[in-house]
């Protein structure tokens, strides 16, 4: 099937890569979309010709929303990093366990403010 696809036919390095190198027959590709935007995909192919079943095809579409969800989530953690650390240390009380440093800007479990003043 991929010898007689037109992108392979053209001699598309992915295509000719996955037929003659990994020995690919059957592929399918699963778009990972973000508010309609594609933000990646998918692909999983199999070494025989045989189509994929729509359970699979909808098995590997939920993983490309999860997928698309742990991006999202990895984004906010990483934009938020500083922030959420300067927010957590002014704003909370840790409890720290008696073998343990207590976190930064903290002293005992009580913020440095609070410790202070008792």
């Amino acid at each position: 099937m991929f010898r007689t696809n037109p992108a392979y036919l053209e001699g598309s390095p992915v295509i000719v890569a996955l037929s003659d190198l990994a020995g690919a027959r059957t592929l399918v590709a699963v778009p990972m979309l973000r508010d309609a935007e594609l933000v990646g995909t998918i692909v999983v192919y199999r070494q025989e010709v045989r189509p994929f079943t729509d359970k699979q095809i909808e098995l590997l579409s939920n993983f490309a929303k999860q997928a698309v969800i742990a991006i999202e989530i990895g984004h906010y953690c990483i934009s938020h990093r500083g922030h959420t650390a300067k927010t957590r240390s002014e704003h909370y009380i840790f409890p720290v366990a008696p073998d343990s440093r207590p976190p930064n800007g903290s002293a005992g479990g009580f913020k440095r403010s609070e410790a202070t003043t008792r």
